[in-house]
């Protein structure tokens, strides 16, 4: 009988030992496991939680740097916002605005209180004598998708009077992976949103139960992983986001937002080319909500210095010239170079169609006098194309018949076109013919440059950021 009750006692007591020292190990000699991602640009990394889909660890302090740039302090709130503390219920009195977004809105490389979302808020009440709360929900590498989930899960929650949405960039990358497969995937191990419940104890107070997570976390990872490998293998490459379904993700937020009564703001937060541009004011239109394109903003701020370069090397002016009849379309578009190394390589024109992927068609390009050049040898190269209807164009610049210095065969971003400045024309709607002479493009030179963290930077800096609140803030006020 004794032995039996002491059974009984030592059990119980062994059990009770085991979790305890399981509790201690956790808290004490466990540490949390930074898990390498393949899919995520390296700076990003240390922001985001591993065990779910595009979720910004909460309560978060460290400081960021990109590249030789100067450390960042990034703090984030409860719900990984990087701002101070939001409450979900509402001020009548008060208009709330939440920002969506990816990195621009997020101010990558900016402190917080340099980015257009903080900006806003001062803009605001210089001009009006009203109450504002900016709700900034907006992550570095966030696509289309993103903003729908996130929109689910958090943002409608808060009943936002306007939301702004600022995107477009990350959206018109080329990746192995597009960002349907990468979410499926997380979304098939039941942990799209994160660990949650018994699961997510385990993780936080079981040493057990943190490594049985961990090895969850390698597991999707690792399968990943082995999915870029093959695509690398057969040199396959995806869109992040397809047109259509960058035009579904947004309509979507749209559809319900606006069915509440709410207003909303378009903004194109790509500065380096135009495929999302079209698709975007196809759905400003279609909701007749406003769209600020900040590529065509930065342009027309910074167009000076091409005038200035035109005026300089005292050539005709760049325009448009109607004429009827049955000649083709004609389109000189000209590039100034003042490099030696174009003299033995050669310079060369890269124009491709918005609306499809299909590889860029190179054109060769004079400085001889020849194929509408003006003068010979006066570093200005030249090209004529002839089309039989006026058409969009959108066209880069290189020093070699590929058009890019790298290769990107082996990586998971198409890093050498994904950041490939294109210049673009569209021409107006006509029933005529028309010529147009372009304006005297500068060789591996952003025409905003000075908006721009650097001259090859896609994302502004403090004066651009102060420029694009201001411009929201006039149509906020309209």
């Amino acid at each position: 009988m004794t032995y039996r009750r002491l059974i009984l006692y030592i059990v119980p007591l062994g059990f009770l030992s085991l979790i305890a020292l399981d509790l201690i190990l956790r808290l004490v000699f466990v540490d949390e496991v930074k898990v390498e991602s393949a899919y995520l640009q390296d700076d990003f990394i240390p922001l985001f939680e591993p065990d779910a889909y595009g979720k910004i660890y909460p309560n978060l302090s460290l400081s960021l740097s990109a590249g030789d740039s100067k450390a960042i302090e990034i703090t984030t709130n409860a719900l990984g916002m990087r701002m101070g503390d939001i409450h979900l219920e509402k001020n009548p009195e008060v208009t709330r605005i939440a920002v969506m977004g990816d990195s621009m809105a997020f101010g990558w490389n900016l402190p917080a209180e340099k980015t257009f979302p903080a900006l806003l808020k001062s803009c605001l009440t210089g001009q009006k004598e009203k109450c504002y709360e900016i709700l900034n929900f907006a992550a570095p590498g966030f696509t289309s998708l993103h903003l729908i989930k996130q929109y689910e899960s958090i943002v409608h929650n808060f009943k936002p009077d306007v939301l702004i949405l600022s995107i477009g960039f990350f959206d018109s990358f080329e990746s192995r992976l597009s960002e349907e497969e990468i979410f499926s995937i997380f979304e098939e191990n039941g942990i799209s949103e994160g660990m949650k419940g018994f699961e997510n104890l385990l993780d936080k107070y079981s040493c057990l139960g943190h490594w049985l997570a961990q090895r969850k976390i390698n597991r999707i990872h690792t399968v990943i992983e082995q999915r870029i490998a093959e695509r690398i293998k057969s040199n396959q490459w995806s869109a992040k986001v397809s047109l259509n379904s960058f035009k579904t993700y947004i309509s979507a937020i749209l559809d319900h937002h606006i069915a509440k009564g709410g207003k909303a703001i378009l903004l194109n937060s790509n500065l380096l080319n135009f495929k999302i541009t079209p698709t975007l004011k196809a759905v400003a239109d279609k909701y007749k909500i406003p769209l600020l394109d900040i590529r065509s903003y930065f342009e027309t701020l910074g167009a000076r210095e091409g005038r200035r370069k035109q005026t300089q090397l005292n050539l005709a002016r760049s325009g448009l010239d109607y004429f009827n009849g049955n000649s083709q379309t004609t389109y000189l578009i000209r590039m100034y170079n003042s490099s030696p190394q174009a003299l033995t390589s050669g310079v060369f024109m890269n124009s491709r169609s918005i609306q499809s992927e299909d590889k860029p068609q190179q054109f060769v390009m004079y400085d001889d006098g020849s194929h509408g050049d003006e003068r010979a040898r006066d570093h200005v190269w030249s090209h004529l194309i002839h089309y039989e209807k006026p058409r969009d164009m959108q066209f880069s610049f290189s020093l070699n018949k590929e058009g890019n210095q790298a290769s990107d065969d082996s990586t998971y971003e198409r890093s050498t076109s994904n950041l490939q400045f294109y210049h673009h024309f569209t021409p107006p709607k006509s029933e005529e013919s028309l010529a147009w002479l372009s304006p005297v493009y500068q060789m591996n030179y952003i025409p905003f440059a000075n908006l721009l963290q650097s001259k090859s930077s896609p994302f502004p800096n403090e004066l651009g950021h102060k420029m694009i609140a201001r411009h929201l803030a006039r149509m906020l006020n309209e």
